[in-house]
C-alpha cells in the first residue's frame, strides 16, 4: 500500500467524508427502495437451509423446493401477524379494567401518602 505524502492527506480525507455523506443522503432518500430489498434478501437468505432440506430429504426439485419455502414463510409471517393482532386485540378489550385497577392502586397510594406522610391529595397534585 502506498503512502500518502504530506500534502494528499486533507484531499483525500474530504474526498472520503464526501463519499460517506452521499451514500448516507442516498440511504435516507432512497429508503422507500433500500428496506424492502433488503428484507427480500435477508429472507431469501434465511430460506436457503430450507430448500436444501427439500431437494436433499424430499428429493423435489428447486423450482419446487423455493415455492414450498416461500409458501411456509409467508404462511409463518401471517401466523406471527394473527397472534400479535390477537394479543393486541385482548389488550385493548382489557383496558377498561387495567384503567380501573390503575385508579384503584392511585387512590391507595394518595390515601397511604395522606395518612403517613401528611401530605393532602391537592399538595400531591401540585408536586407532580
Amino acid at each position: 500500500m502506498e503512502t500518502l505524502k504530506n500534502g494528499d492527506f486533507l484531499p483525500t480525507l474530504s474526498r472520503v467524508l464526501f463519499v460517506l455523506i452521499a451514500l448516507g443522503f442516498l440511504t435516507y432518500v432512497g429508503q422507500g427502495i433500500i428496506v424492502p430489498i433488503a428484507f427480500s434478501a435477508l429472507l431469501a437468505i434465511m430460506l436457503i437451509p430450507v430448500c436444501t432440506f427439500f431437494i436433499r430429504r424430499l428429493h423435489l426439485n428447486r423450482v419446487l423446493s423455493a415455492l414450498l419455502a416461500v409458501l411456509l414463510a409467508c404462511l409463518f409471517i401471517a401466523g406471527v401477524i394473527y397472534f400479535l393482532s390477537a394479543q393486541v386485540s385482548g389488550f385493548v378489550q382489557d383496558m377498561p379494567a387495567i384503567k380501573k385497577q390503575l385508579n384503584e392502586h392511585i387512590s391507595t397510594l394518595q390515601k397511604w401518602l395522606d395518612s403517613r406522610m401528611h401530605i393532602s391529595r391537592s399538595e400531591q397534585t401540585q408536586y407532580l
